[in-house]
């Protein structure tokens, strides 16, 4: 029973309708009208197999282990691109790859020009 603090006395059947909108006393009453007898019962049903709670428990906790391989492959990526060491960075990497390359390029064109003056 919802009761006025003031004089004890039970509200008005409509006096959550604004908070509440369209939830029925039922659905109210589950999801936050909890005492220890409902607790008692929430628990036994967790524990029951194949009990909606229970099934809704470990989908919750499936989508936790998703989430939690996802992270760590997040931060794995992560520090292959922004990690403490410049060389093992892939970024970084891949630059010194193509600076190579434009060196043994610049070096073969010069080598080519003095080739070519040579002749």
């Amino acid at each position: 029973m919802l009761a006025d603090a003031d004089h004890e006395s039970a509200l008005q059947e409509d006096a959550l309708a604004p908070y509440i909108g369209r939830l029925s006393r039922e659905v109210f009453s589950r999801a936050f009208g909890l005492n220890s007898e409902r607790l008692r019962r929430g628990a036994d049903e967790m524990l029951h197999p194949g009990g909606e709670i229970g099934a809704v428990m470990m989908a919750a906790a499936a989508g936790l282990t998703g989430l939690t391989a996802l992270s760590t492959t997040l931060e794995s990526e992560a520090e292959e691109l922004y990690g403490p060491k410049k060389s093992k960075r892939r970024f970084y990497q891949a630059q010194n790859r193509h600076n190579d390359a434009a060196s043994a390029e610049r070096d073969g064109d010069t080598q080519r020009g003095r080739l070519a003056r040579t002749w």
